[in-house]
């Protein structure tokens, strides 16, 4: 790209924004991540049916010695 063409991008892109802006892009990140939960519920919910032996440990989960129990499970999904 020419000098005037990265010139003009960065006048437009890297312009001053009112802190609206940023305000409403939280609102609908939260709003999605919200309704993306709510919508996910029972499947995750149904993760606490799944037997013991099913219990494979990855990343932080291997400091755990099994599964967590469904009770603490689903308060962490209600939390």
């Amino acid at each position: 790209m020419s000098g005037a063409r990265v010139s003009a991008f960065d006048r437009w892109y890297l312009r001053d924004a009112p802190p609206e802006r940023i305000a409403v892009l939280r609102v609908l990140v939260g709003a999605f991540a919200f309704i993306y939960t709510v919508v996910r519920l029972p499947d995750l919910w149904g993760y606490s049916d799944f037997s013991d032996s099913r219990f494979r440990p990855v990343g932080v989960t291997g400091l755990l010695d099994g599964p967590l129990s469904t009770t603490a499970w689903h308060a962490l999904l209600i939390a």
